[in-house]
């Protein structure tokens, strides 16, 4: 529902690095030239970014979610795109999981 003064907010919530800020700045494309900041590592949005793209309608950017019960180990993250690569100091683990992962017939092709 609208909040104070009619203006409905529509917020983007979901893990880190997943294309929120850019959906943002599809859907914005028209109002202007503001744009919410996005880039190709994790981490970019920091904070809640907002941009009024008509008078009664506020699209909101929030910084990626990290939820524990559905992601647990850090090379779970490492492998699914959620924490970035440049600060990887460990590579043996999230390297493990990949290897894991593909059926033995695969990687003796």
């Amino acid at each position: 529902g609208a909040g104070a003064g009619g203006r409905v907010t529509i917020g983007m919530v979901g893990f880190p690095n997943v294309g929120k800020s850019s959906v943002v700045n599809a859907l914005s494309s028209g109002c202007g030239s503001k744009r919410v900041a996005h880039g190709s590592n994790p981490g970019k949005t920091k904070h809640l970014q907002t941009i009024i793209v008509r008078e009664d309608v506020c699209l909101a950017d929030c910084p990626g979610l990290v939820l524990p019960s559905v992601v647990s180990r850090r090379e779970e993250m490492v492998c699914g795109g959620i924490v970035s690569l440049h600060t990887l100091k460990e590579v043996l683990a999230p390297v493990q999981l990949v290897v894991d992962s593909v059926p033995r017939a695969v990687l003796e092709e």
